[in-house]
């Protein structure tokens, strides 16, 4: 099969490294995979690798060359839509006219309809009545269509969802394969702190490290806010930590916290390479995943948390997504309100119990190995794509 691949964000994105995973896989079964992004950062493509099993390509390439770029001259069998989001809603539909035998799958990563409400401050509902000239003046490609996307999942031959909650969002009957991102292993593994590296960083011999690789933004605002705090409850109760932060910020808390404390506890590197990430969670005495069971965290499934698992470092997470699925206290300890208190709760119960936190460390990595392995979900997603092209 050919099959093509849609992402709603460039190269170098957590979106795309899912796919490069889920291509390696199926170009390991004999079939040709290729991705395609908005705008033209073909440089981004670097962040791919030299072994990437994917062909890079622009949205815009998809129609003009209907299929050129696979090795055979052949148009897509299959394409797969990462995201019903508009801008990857209209490139699909504009590239499905050059290709019309096509079968198209849309994947669900996020509960879209929470996310279209939270940036409108409106519930989804009212923004669906919103007329054309509304809609395009204030909600952003990068969200979904309210009328759009409900069709265009409608028109969908099937769907692949981050989690099964997101088949919620599927017409009844439709074809529906659960898809969890699978894990480097060779990149993402147990091992020893990397002593110059946390040198390097200016953290003291006796602080407790925990390491937040992740953007903020509207959607996880309050989850990030509580996890500071629980960083500072952790220092003024008497336990020495510090939080390292990666990524992107469209969220400001200097103006929520102390300055002298967001100095002292929070050391944030900013957008950093990701070959740098390994070895930073590696750094990590625990790692916790902010947030608790609502309308936001039950339909997707953060991109860090099999990262957390697989570096083999004791995993806090709130009861939902990954979750559910794990054994408390023995693969991961799980947040029952996701309250900063209950977070550093959590904490120092690891720091306090060498045993402990040598079962979840073990316990958390083995679990990433049964459950993120991306060569076994691409065999499940080939029987999934040639089910739809029979």
């Amino acid at each position: 099969m050919n099959i093509l691949f849609f992402c709603h964000a460039d190269f170098a994105s957590n979106s795309m490294g899912q796919i490069a995973g889920f291509a390696a896989g199926l170009r390991a079964l004999g079939h040709e995979c290729a991705a395609a992004i908005p705008g033209d950062d073909r440089a981004s493509a670097a962040a791919l690798g030299e072994r990437s099993a994917l062909r890079p390509v622009l949205f815009s390439e998809t129609w003009e060359l209907a299929g050129e770029f696979f090795p055979d001259g052949r148009p897509a069998d299959v394409i797969h839509a990462w995201t019903p989001r508009d801008h990857v809603r209209r490139a699909v539909e504009r590239c499905r006219q050059e290709m019309p035998g096509a079968r198209l799958v849309v994947h669900l990563e996020d509960n879209e309809e929470h996310l279209v409400a939270a940036f409108t401050g409106e519930d989804y509902a009212s923004v669906r009545a919103w007329p054309e000239e509304k809609v395009a003046a204030q909600l952003p490609v990068h969200l979904v269509h309210p009328r759009e996307y409900p069709r265009f999942l409608a028109a969908a031959d099937g769907v692949t969802g981050i989690v099964a909650a997101l088949a919620d969002f599927v017409r009844p009957g439709a074809p529906f394969a659960e898809l969890w991102p699978g894990v480097d292993f060779e990149v993402y593994h147990p091992g020893p702190p990397d002593v110059g590296l946390r040198a390097s960083l200016g953290i003291r011999a006796d602080e407790r490290v925990l390491v937040y690789p992740g953007n903020s933004h509207f959607a996880n605002d309050r989850e990030l806010q509580s996890l500071y705090e629980a960083v500072f409850l952790l220092n003024r109760g008497g336990t020495p930590c510090r939080l390292i932060r990666t990524g992107l910020d469209t969220v400001d808390f200097s103006g929520r916290f102390a300055a002298d404390d967001l100095a002292k506890w929070v050391l944030n590197l900013g957008f950093v390479e990701r070959s740098l990430l390994p070895e930073l969670l590696r750094l990590a005495d625990v790692l916790v995943q902010p947030g608790e069971d609502n309308a936001f965290n039950r339909y997707r499934l953060p991109s860090k948390l099999p990262e957390f698992l697989a570096s083999g470092r004791p995993v806090v997470m709130p009861r939902t997504n990954v979750g559910l699925r794990v054994r408390p206290g023995r693969e991961a300890l799980v947040l029952e309100t996701g309250g900063a208190e209950e977070m550093a709760a959590c904490c120092r119960r690891v720091f306090a119990d060498a045993g402990l936190a040598r079962e979840l460390s073990e316990g958390g990595a083995s679990f990433a190995r049964q459950h993120f392995d991306a060569a076994v979900t691409a065999r499940g997603l080939a029987r999934f794509y040639e089910e739809l092209r029979r």
